[in-house]
């Protein structure tokens, strides 16, 4: 019921490729999809909505990377993966929303899909507040470990990360937008 009814607040890691700007903080796109193909992302279909938060800019094995918290507002199907392949950066190692060039590389860097549920927060039937943390999973932590910071910001971020300080969408800080994409 509460899902359903939007009560169930759902923020995740990913770590996609390219460096998404700072100032790129919503899509809006619907969303549809049929049997096993990908979601399809734009156009026809049922509104999605995906919020981002920029942690940090790195370079990895396969370049530019991008470590985000993201929040969505909406459940549907594969939603962040193919809103992030939609404006251009695909999460790493998503065999599904990313071209076989691609996916080449992401499997030296890492062991799965960098997505990560890691923070879940509900109301129980008294009313009670409850904000669940899952840490990352520790091939994931490993992949991080092996990038190169853009700069001290990202750094600070990364680190953070790397000792399991994750935060809910509302407390994670961007990435200062002093620090350029380019």
């Amino acid at each position: 019921v509460q899902l359903r009814a939007g009560e169930i607040i759902r923020d995740y890691t990913i770590l996609c490729h390219g460096w998404l700007a700072q100032s790129h903080r919503r899509v809006d796109a619907h969303l549809t999809w049929q049997g096993d193909e990908p979601t399809r992302s734009g156009g026809v279909g049922k509104p999605a909505r995906t919020e981002f938060k920029v942690l940090a800019h790195a370079v990895s094995s396969f370049g530019a990377a991008t470590l985000a918290v993201v929040r969505i507002a909406t459940g549907r199907r594969h939603q962040i993966r193919s809103h992030c392949s939609f404006i251009g950066h695909a999460v790493v190692r998503d065999e599904k929303y990313t071209a076989l060039q691609t996916q080449e590389l992401d499997f030296s860097f890492c062991d799965s899909t960098f997505l990560h549920r890691h923070c879940l927060m509900f109301n129980d039937l008294a009313g009670q507040e409850y904000d669940v943390v899952d840490p990352l999973p520790a091939e994931l932590l490993a992949a991080l470990r092996t990038a190169a910071c853009k700069d001290s910001s990202s750094a600070a971020a990364l680190s953070s990360t790397l000792c399991g300080d994750l935060k809910n969408w509302e407390m994670s800080a961007q990435l200062p937008m002093s620090t350029s994409c380019s």
